[in-house]
């Protein structure tokens, strides 16, 4: 035997017009800016606000807030490249 199950509070609107306005205020999948997390992930294309995060997420050791901009993107995008010269000949040099 089947029995009706009931859910207080229901999960879906009550009416059609309650639900017409929750998705007029929900974001429309056009407007949603797909490749912001690209954009955060590269070194080039981060804001200079999120920049010192991504430096962390990467292993930089060394930051200064007074570098340049410049300065601070090129340490983000070749921090791998310095890694991989720690405890190498190459590196001491």
């Amino acid at each position: 035997m089947s029995e009706l199950v009931t859910i207080d509070p229901p999960l879906m609107p009550g009416s059609t017009q309650d639900l017409g306005r929750v998705l007029d205020a929900s974001p429309r999948l056009d407007e949603i800016d797909v490749d912001i997390i690209r954009r955060a992930k590269s070194a080039a294309d981060c804001d200079v606000e999120l920049l010192p995060f991504l430096a962390w997420e990467r292993g930089v050791n060394l930051w200064f807030d007074d570098w340049p901009e410049w300065k601070k993107r090129r340490i983000t995008a070749q921090i791998y490249e310095m890694l991989a010269l720690v405890g190498t000949v190459p590196g001491w040099d």
